[in-house]
């Protein structure tokens, strides 16, 4: 069962607790507007196909006349970020994913130097810093300028090493995209971004696993189908709209 509430009423949720209690079913509580008691969810973290992460993000947008070419390509950078991390054995997440579609400089540097450790020659690491130190910035070309000189010398040194890599094709080529028209494309996406990313609601819908501290569970939905659980859902839509209706365009939520 799933109790949508979209007030998030502290006396509608007690009596949901107590009929949860009187069938002796577990009550899943995820309520936005009691971060601190709410478990975590993050709805991009499990998928049968690594596509669907970018499908999941970008569906909120539109895709009428013009603004579905930015759709396209939005949807073409989050799902690079997307097949990177994971290659690299990352969870995607909002947060990681809003980050890097504006610095996709650090990415490439992140899994540069994962790929050199796994298939690269032994002194990569000399080589790369040499590489870097010879750079002109004078005679940088334009699609390099202001851009982070180890992603370019990254790039340089990854092109003599690598034959064929997919997902560091990806990465290159989102790399080289003139940034003003690289921000230009994120732009429409960011927003959506930054509305479940930011403040408290950060940790409950791109959660750290990792962190041993933070004891709130983070369920998953087959878990919740198998033991016949009861899920409430407290979205607070008085408080803050614009973010209710963000988390509203979540799948499975």
């Amino acid at each position: 069962m799933i109790v949508l509430d979209f007030k998030g009423d502290a006396d509608y949720l007690k009596h949901v607790y107590v009929e949860s209690q009187k069938a002796g079913r577990q009550l899943i509580i995820f309520h936005l507007g009691y971060p601190k008691l709410s478990a975590r969810y993050n709805a991009i973290d499990s998928f049968s196909r690594i596509t669907e992460v970018a499908t999941r993000i970008t569906n909120q947008l539109p895709d009428e006349g013009e603004a579905s070419a930015f759709k396209e390509f939005a949807w073409q950078f989050i799902n690079v970020i997307a097949m990177v991390l994971v290659v690299m054995g990352e969870t995607p997440d909002y947060l990681k994913i809003r980050r890097y579609i504006t610095d996709i400089d650090a990415l490439l540097i992140l899994y540069g130097r994962h790929w050199l450790a796994e298939n690269g020659p032994e002194d990569w690491q000399d080589e790369l810093g040499e590489l870097q130190d010879s750079i002109n910035l004078k005679s940088l070309p334009r699609i390099d300028q202001g851009k982070d000189l180890e992603a370019v010398a990254m790039v340089r040194y990854l092109n003599t090493h690598v034959t064929f890599d997919q997902v560091l094709g990806g990465l290159i080529s989102a790399f080289r995209h003139d940034r003003e028209y690289f921000l230009k494309i994120t732009v429409s996406i960011k927003p959506f971004l930054e509305k479940l990313t930011t403040g408290n609601i950060a940790s409950i819908l791109a959660p750290d696993k990792a962190n041993v501290d933070d004891q709130r569970p983070v369920p998953e939905w087959a878990q919740a189908i198998r033991s016949s659980a009861v899920v409430y859902v407290g979205l607070d839509a008085l408080t803050d709209p614009e973010v209710v209706s963000a988390v509203g365009t979540i799948p499975c939520l």
